[in-house]
């Protein structure tokens, strides 16, 4: 009978392992990263062109490898971190599975150069998707050089599945302030081609949050530590004045390594209950030291996922330390129980030995301010009169034509019967606008129609001659963080066709000169936020440039909860909307309108 059951090629091995481990080019950076950092390097240099895609290389001055060492660190589950079962539970190191190296010289072309502290020549490596290519000595300084062309050249399919170069590169820059964060003693340089991205010498971890989110955080951060036999806490929280309304700056890490748990970050948002407006998420630094033998970091291919033995009392330890945080810094207003000069000197000129008498207060019960009002007299016996009135409900003439209209109609559907007949509206809490149709009652999410209409407005425009601007009186700057502001240098055209006229200020500052007509009384900073966020939840599933931007303007320009409509105003956006293309949704897929059944409404109210 013939045999089914083969034993795969290495090479094809290789590729199936690179497809968990590689999945795009920040997958090598994040690999090679942390490769150097195991090997002790104080100092180390990313280089990235065209966001990965045709090279990514890193220099570091660690303890570099001797020639044969360099050979094998190729081979499949080769590895200088473990080497029996008992490490396996034991990790102190980023990387243990000897897997990273073997993948990436399976999907790209690949030079190693490395050198050790006393050899007098370095070994260079070349392979080229997983085949050996060569190996020879060259003159270099200690260190490693790790060099990775054409990521994918092999396989094309993968190629064609990676997204636009500022997406990757954006996934890069994720990698690499995830790497730095935790390592503030080590030196970084990233360089995009020739350009110099970062600059991160050695610094405290304050110090490096600084140097990689900005200036502006160093005075809405407090400190959190803690220290017990379980764990010990180190780190930086936001205080609630820079909370987001998306999830961006939180970085938690467990030995050094960045993680991803939504148990710990439970924790961490608990200390903020009743601090934080509702949908708004606070911003962390924080390192976390627990005895490697109490966690399991071998259950995800990224090694984002750790499995805790003792989870509920490292949720309590973080969650009371990031409280104890807050109670000690400013995030209210302290009370100054120091007396001025001025009351010192009221004090003193009082007689100190005059009896003081207790206040007094007197107060007539039989008082009515109302008792003068001729008018009062009537009211109130007008008020005894006909009281049963209040409890007596007109019956409604069929005849009544507005009546007739509204409930005599044919059966419609939902946009059908909404359009029909004269509607008056009431306005709830400032936020839904109520309307009776046939069916029961209409609610309507006010910023969410208007997001709707906003939306394919803008959008048409965008599709055909453009939107008009208008010149800002007092042009408005703003600070981003440096992945950001690649991000809007890479769309200045784009924002120039839809009416903003950006302009940088700075290193990662920048000025608003014009904006849209339509958005003149709107804050464009909130524009520009809006669109990075975007941009980043959206920007990986290739939404086209023109929709991110007409969302973002959409969701900047709609009226905001809290703002009290005209019934002109409400009538207005009624019409507006169910002249919409999709009225049901929002650009974001929240609905915005629901109907009540009449049913329903009855049956709330049957016994």
């Amino acid at each position: 009978m013939e045999q089914i059951i083969r034993v795969l090629p290495d090479a094809l091995a290789n590729q199936i392992a690179a497809g968990e481990v590689v999945q795009r080019p920040a997958s090598v950076v994040k690999e090679l990263l942390e490769n150097s950092i195991d090997a002790g390097a104080t100092e180390l240099k990313l280089i990235v062109v065209q966001s990965g895609k045709s090279l990514i290389q890193v220099i570091d001055n660690g303890k570099g490898m001797s020639p044969i060492d360099a050979r094998l660190c190729f081979e499949r589950h080769a590895t200088s971190k473990i080497k029996a079962t008992d490490d396996l539970f034991n990790i102190q190191t980023l990387g243990f599975r000897g897997e990273a190296m073997a993948s990436i010289a399976a999907v790209a072309q690949v030079s190693l150069q490395t050198k050790r502290e006393g050899d007098e020549l370095g070994t260079e490596i070349i392979i080229e998707g997983n085949e050996f290519k060569g190996q020879s000595a060259v003159p270099m300084n200690s260190g490693t050089s790790f060099a990775v062309k054409n990521l994918f050249f092999n396989i094309p399919a993968r190629r064609n599945f990676l997204k636009n170069d500022s997406i990757e590169l954006q996934h890069i820059i994720d990698e690499f302030i995830r790497v730095a964060l935790p390592n503030p003693h080590i030196a970084f340089h990233f360089y995009q081609g020739d350009r110099l991205l970062y600059s991160l010498p050695e610094a405290t971890l304050k110090k490096r949050i600084i140097q990689i989110m900005g200036d502006k955080v160093a005075e809405n951060i407090f400190h959190v530590e803690e220290h017990t036999n379980l764990i010990s806490i180190h780190g930086f929280v936001g205080k609630p004045n820079i909370a987001k309304k998306k999830r961006g700056d939180q970085y938690l890490f467990v030995n050094n390594r960045f993680i991803k748990d939504a148990y710990l970050h439970h924790a961490i948002t608990t200390a903020f209950e009743g601090l934080l407006p509702e949908g708004s998420h606070p911003s962390y630094f924080l390192m976390l030291s627990v005895d490697p033998k109490s966690i399991d970091v071998n259950v995800h291919p990224t090694k984002t996922e750790i499995k805790f033995e003792h989870a509920a009392s490292l949720y309590a330890i973080l969650a009371s330390a990031v409280k104890r945080g807050l109670g000690q810094t400013s995030v209210v207003s302290q009370i100054d129980f120091q007396t001025s000069s001025e009351f010192e000197q009221y004090i003193q000129a009082v007689p100190q030995h005059q009896p003081v008498a207790s206040p007094r207060s007197s107060a007539n019960p039989d008082y009515n301010p109302f008792q003068n009002d001729p008018s009062y007299a009537y009211r109130q016996q007008q008020s005894a009169k006909n009281w049963e009135k209040l409890y007596q409900v007109e019956e409604i003439a069929d005849e009544d034509p507005i009546q007739k209209a509204l409930f005599q109609a044919p059966e419609k559907g939902p946009k059908e019967e909404a359009l029909a007949g004269t509607h008056s509206f009431f306005q709830f809490h400032q936020t839904y606008i109520l309307a009776q149709v046939k069916s029961g009652l209409l609610v309507i999410d006010q910023q969410a129609a208007h997001e709707r209409i906003l939306f394919e407005s803008f959008k048409g425009m965008l599709h055909d001659s453009g939107i008009p601007r208008q010149k800002c009186l007092f042009p408005a700057t703003f600070e981003v963080s440096k992945a950001d502001a690649l991000v809007l240098e890479t769309h200045v055209n784009d924002f120039i066709d839809v009416g903003f006229e950006l302009e940088t200020f700075g290193e990662n500052s920048f000025i608003v000169q014009s904006v849209p007509t339509l958005l003149e009384n709107h804050d464009p900073i909130q524009f520009f936020q809006d669109f990075l966020h975007l941009f980043k939840e959206k920007g990986s599933h290739e939404v086209s440039i023109t929709t991110q931007l007409a969302k973002s303007m959409a969701k900047s320009g709609a009226v905001k909860p809290g703002t009290a409509l005209q019934q002109e105003e409400m009538s207005a956006l009624f019409d507006h909307l169910f002249a919409c293309e999709t009225p049901g949704f929002s650009p974001f897929g929240k609905p915005t309108v629901v109907t009540l059944p009449l049913t329903e409404i009855q049956n709330k109210f049957q016994s």
